[in-house]
């Protein structure tokens, strides 16, 4: 069986994201938790990266940077606005449900409401 999934949630996604995923056992961390407000955006991803961690994002950059040669533990991504933050949980909680860690490398997910 494959690692569990663990999220690191950017500063553009609400904190009641992480609350929500915890509630769920979900293993997540925060930007502002990590001491990363103000970082550039690759710095984020090699975090997230380093720890194992899928970034979620609602920055559309971090679209751009995944065509280029960073590898990542995978991005979860929502336009703003889109999702609710109970459809963001929702749908993460249906990814950790769903997947192991190994499936996200390198992959993007959109976000969807479930």
């Amino acid at each position: 069986m494959g690692d569990k999934i663990k999220f690191h949630l950017d500063e553009n996604i609400e904190s009641a994201v992480a609350k929500g995923l915890r509630l769920f056992g979900i293993d997540v961390t925060t930007t502002p938790e990590q001491k990363l407000i103000a970082s550039v955006d690759e710095d984020q991803l090699i975090h997230a990266t380093q720890s194992g961690r899928v970034l979620v994002t609602k920055d559309d950059d971090f679209l751009k940077i995944a065509n280029n040669t960073i590898q990542h533990a995978g991005i979860a991504y929502t336009p703003q606005h889109k999702l609710t933050t109970g459809q963001i949980i929702n749908a993460l909680k249906q990814i950790c449900d769903t997947l192991q860690a190994e499936d996200l490398k390198g992959q993007v997910i959109f976000l969807k409401k479930i």
